[in-house]
């Protein structure tokens, strides 16, 4: 038997006061993923609530090869470390290697806004060691959009290839979600990533991932990276006029600037004009 265990963590803030005694309550789930392989796959998904709000329908989601389970009763997680759990099971994979098992957690707050916290386990089924491949994962804010970058370095001395995918949240869509790369040896691949905001609350956190799967000879290696997305409140539209008013005044007033400053330097020297102007300036000092 092979268990090995995933962390992940999805943090919302409470739409309504109503709901939490404090203003800025807070829905923080620690997930956590365990694999047994036997006959069969046993995937145990643990859910703690961490925070000061309840979450409610909580149920897993959970993904291996083709086949997709879903947890067969949903739950409510009361706040301050309270537990809940669910066993799915799956077929024991013919594939050697590392496989992904891909989790979303979904659950809600008391007004019913959907989120899910996010997780990618590696199971191990056999097969040779890993390779000379290293995938990173970064991220920025995201307010209505946001960016993220992958990379792909291959320490080998023969090219490798696979597919890319990317899972974040319910709330949060990474584009490309899924693409094919081929990295030359001694190389490292840049994938940027595009992410669209689709109902994550201000001021919340959650996880992406980015996993890899090479086709090795007779095996699947899989390689996985995470990074911490923080959610930002996007600048209203009286606010980007009110900043697009003063770059265009900051521009004007820099031609300005330049135009007095090159008429100074262009204008010709007053000279007299007459002949009893020009004695007055030679008698001045």
């Amino acid at each position: 038997m092979r268990r090995a265990t995933t962390w992940a963590t999805g943090v919302a803030i409470a739409l309504s006061f109503a709901l939490a005694p404090i203003a800025d309550a807070l829905i923080t789930l620690e997930l956590r993923v365990d694999v047994a392989l036997r006959d069969e796959v046993t995937v145990h998904v643990g859910a703690n609530n961490m925070g000061d709000e309840p979450a409610e329908d909580v149920v897993p989601e959970v993904t291996l090869g083709d086949t997709t389970k879903r947890g067969a009763e949903p739950k409510s997680l009361p706040p301050h470390g309270f537990l809940a759990a669910w066993d799915l099971t799956f077929p024991k994979p013919t594939a050697l290697g590392t496989l992904p098992v891909v989790v979303q957690l979904h659950y809600a707050d008391g007004l019913g806004h959907r989120m899910s916290a996010p997780a990618v386990h590696v199971l191990r089924t056999g097969g040779p060691p890993a390779g000379d491949v290293v995938v990173t994962l970064e991220a920025a804010d995201v307010a209505a959009t946001g960016h993220a970058t992958v990379r792909v370095a291959n320490g080998e001395a023969a090219p490798v290839a696979g597919t890319l995918r990317m899972v974040g949240s319910t709330e949060i869509a990474p584009s490309p979600a899924e693409r094919p790369i081929e990295v030359a040896p001694g190389a490292t691949l840049t994938v940027p990533v595009t992410l669209e905001n689709r109902g994550a609350i201000d001021g919340s956190a959650t996880a992406l991932w980015a996993y890899v799967t090479l086709t090795r000879p007779s095996w699947v290696e899989t390689l996985v990276a995470s990074a911490a997305l923080s959610v930002v409140a996007a600048p209203r539209d009286d606010e980007r006029r009110y900043d697009t008013l003063l770059l265009a005044l900051g521009g004007t007033a820099a031609v300005a600037l330049v135009l007095w400053g090159a008429r100074r330097l262009l204008a010709p020297k007053a000279t007299p004009r007459t002949r009893a102007a020009r004695r007055r300036s030679h008698r001045d000092p």
